[in-house]
């Protein structure tokens, strides 16, 4: 604080919002059980393309292919930094298969 004082009046106010505040159980309950939203991180947004995964990768080694000839052709430095980007991600996308398909490999062999 900065050394300003609320005078009675605002004091008064704002104690009587509060005092409305409190009476609503579902605001109550919502402000109790608040959580920070967390980012999602690589794990998490994987997770929702499992079903999904070789089409994914297709698709994306596919896109970052014809920008590599677009960037060979153009030299733009824009298209270049993109052929990075989808490299990168078709490389984590395909590890990530990889991973997931040796985990059941390995799931099913301790089954049996």
């Amino acid at each position: 604080m900065d050394g300003h004082r609320l005078s009675d009046e605002e004091r008064r106010a704002l104690e009587q919002i509060e005092t409305m505040l409190r009476q609503d159980d579902g605001l109550d309950r919502r402000l109790r059980t608040m959580r920070l939203r967390r980012i999602p991180n690589a794990a998490v947004c994987l997770r929702y393309v499992r079903h999904w995964r070789p089409l994914l990768v297709a698709l994306v080694l596919v896109a970052s292919t014809a920008l590599m000839v677009v960037a060979v052709s153009t030299l733009a430095p824009g298209v270049i930094a993109a052929v990075a980007a989808t490299w990168l991600l078709a490389v984590v996308l395909t590890v990530d298969m990889v991973r997931a398909w040796r985990r059941v490999r390995r799931d099913r062999i301790r089954e049996n």
